[in-house]
């Protein structure tokens, strides 16, 4: 599975990025480049997918697609799909899978860390057992469980009862290996959870696809939840106060100060200059900034007439690939207009690659 996630990474970049690329959307490098990489090329839904993935797995996993031959080497830390590797990706149908790490990356452990805890702190209190070891060791999470338990009326069973519907009204939705996986991973009075290791081991499935299926249905609640809060009460407050803490939406900090100079009229040179930051660096703040904000205005820095040109050049190549398109419009246009327009439009049409 994380094979196939990586050779479709790499048909969408098609060398424009080099395999490290794929390893920081994986892992959720929060950058702008990897983040405006998700956008350009169309992988928002594998970003942060696999936060806990080690640079000696994604490695070995690299070595045996180009051993298999599905991938070729062409240059430094760069590779390109193979006809044997597009015919593999066409068998494995990512379509089918609910992945959405761009919109769900920062609260999907929470989320379930909140689950499980809530599972194990009620089914213990059920059978009036107030001594056990959290599972979870998130203080963010063990503060929000003691709150809400003490907060709770002590009716138990009718809580337990209403999670264990909501859970099979949203679990039927979904092929019979999930709900499987999350009964094995719960912990409750009278059970240990499995860990991710042993549930591979039961399973007799590779860990790195344990992950990335527990990440599938943790998205796909999520996604439900989402779109019908209503349908679903009492999980839909595992979410409350998470969508608050998220940062997709959130400026870093040495973007917001760039911002504040641009707002006071400043020149990109002169704040490069009195920030002690390269022009590259204040470029990336430009870009972050439009990807954050839709009413953010471009046209100081790239006219509506080299979007356009831009924008047709991209049609006509069909590709967003920086570099092709940089070849094909004037050369008064540089990479850093031809991001920025991209960017814009690919937040003000909602367009996905």
């Amino acid at each position: 599975m994380l094979e196939a996630i990586i050779l479709y990474c790499l048909k969408q970049i098609d060398r424009e990025r080099t395999i490290n690329s794929i390893y920081h959307l994986l892992l959720g490098k929060p950058s702008i480049q990897t983040i405006q990489d998700a956008h350009l090329y169309g992988l928002e839904r594998f970003y942060a997918l696999y936060k806990t993935l080690d640079k000696r797995s994604f490695a070995e996993q690299v070595k045996q697609l180009n051993e298999n031959s599905y991938i070729e080497h062409v240059s430094h830390e760069h590779f390109v799909v193979t006809v044997k590797g597009k015919t593999m990706l066409e068998k494995f149908d990512l379509a089918k899978y609910y992945w959405n790490g761009m919109k769900f990356h920062q609260i999907d452990s929470a989320f379930f860390e909140r689950l499980l805890l809530f599972i194990q702190v009620w089914t213990n209190a059920k059978n009036h057992n107030f001594r056990y070891i959290p599972i979870v060791e998130n203080p963010k999470t063990l503060h929000w469980a003691k709150r809400l338990f003490h907060r709770e009326p002590k009716n138990y069973d009718v809580r337990l009862k209403q999670l264990y519907e909501e859970l099979v009204r949203i679990f039927d939705k979904l092929p019979p290996i999930y709900p499987e996986m999350f009964i094995r991973q719960i912990t409750t009075a009278e059970k240990i959870g499995l860990t991710f290791e042993q549930l591979a081991n039961a399973l007799k499935k590779p860990v790195s696809d344990i992950r990335l299926l527990h990440m599938n249905y943790v998205h796909f609640m999520l996604e439900e939840l989402s779109a019908y809060p209503k349908q679903y009460p009492l999980l839909s407050s595992f979410v409350q106060g998470l969508n608050d803490a998220t940062n997709e939406t959130t400026l870093t900090n040495s973007a917001n100060i760039t911002l504040s100079y641009i707002k006071r009229g400043f020149p990109l040179a002169e704040i490069a200059k009195r920030r002690k930051l390269k022009l590259n660096t204040i470029y990336d703040h430009i870009v972050e900034i439009a990807l954050h904000d839709d009413n953010f205005p471009i046209e100081p820095f790239v006219s509506r007439e080299k979007q356009d040109e831009i924008f047709k050049a991209a049609e006509k190549l069909k590709t967003r690939k920086l570099k092709l398109i940089k070849e094909a419009v004037g050369e008064d246009i540089d990479y850093f207009q031809i991001r920025l327009a991209l960017t814009k439009r690919h937040r003000s049409n909602g367009e996905k690659r």
